[in-house]
């Protein structure tokens, strides 16, 4: 009689592991479980980049991006020196621009994801020197970059669009290490000795260059406090 009972029980379990299980709407489903598991963001941090060759008091002429016939969205990004001399600073190029002297910026297509994989990245390059590095890796499309230079104090205005919504952002770089500032539908402008942004907050009206709403907000990075802010960490999107 113990063994039957033993069997029994037995075959109840093996019943019930075999059944159908009722599925759990995805809003009830537990913190752990596979219908709400995302894996851990990855930081997409500035980069030091392989140096070019040393061109010691050379000076920018102008910068073009060369692009690739076949699908015209990147291309090699060309450097023309006062020499007339020319110099590929670039293999992969979006768009690029002349910062003054000796610097240039170049963006490329491997930024942190976003909307339908936008986003772009920025590198800096020095041809003076052979400097390049990348110091912005961000969601948003990258539309304009302005050179500030107070006081021994260099700092990049970078202007991106976003492609949903059509929205600008700003973001401000220190050119030796990375993204130090960002503001979501915003305004940025060169000020005398600083960066000033205008904040517009979450509006349903996306942000444009000559916007004439009153911001909700204004921040003043000083060129001097560059060095001493934080470097932001930008997680790459899913």
């Amino acid at each position: 009689m113990i063994r039957i009972r033993r069997r029994i029980g037995l075959l109840a379990v093996l019943v019930a592991a075999c059944s159908p299980r009722p599925e759990t709407p995805p809003g009830d489903a537990p913190i752990d479980s596979a219908a709400v598991h995302r894996p851990d963001p990855v930081a997409v941090m500035p980069a030091q980049l392989n140096a070019l060759p040393a061109r010691p008091g050379a000076t920018v002429a102008r910068i073009v991006v060369r692009r690739d016939t076949t699908s015209f969205s990147v291309g090699r990004a060309v450097v023309t020196l006062s020499t007339g001399d020319s110099v590929v600073v670039a293999d992969s190029a979006v768009r690029a621009w002349k910062l003054g002297g000796s610097l240039v910026a170049v963006s490329g297509l491997d930024g942190a994801g976003g909307y339908e994989n936008e986003g772009q990245s920025l590198t800096v390059i020095d041809v003076a020197d052979g400097f390049r590095r990348r110091v912005v890796a961000d969601y948003f499309a990258i539309v304009r970059v302005e050179l500030l230079d107070a006081a021994g104090h260099r700092g990049l205005l970078v202007h991106m669009r976003d492609g949903g919504r059509g929205s600008l952002h700003v973001t401000v770089v220190d050119p030796k290490r990375g993204q130090v500032f960002r503001a979501r539908n915003a305004l940025g402008r060169l000020i005398d000795g600083g960066i000033a942004v205008a904040g517009y907050g979450d509006t349903d009206e996306p942000v444009e260059f000559g916007d004439k709403r009153t911001p909700l907000r204004i921040d003043t990075i000083p060129a001097a406090a560059l060095d001493t802010l934080g470097l932001l960490v930008i997680p790459r999107a899913p």
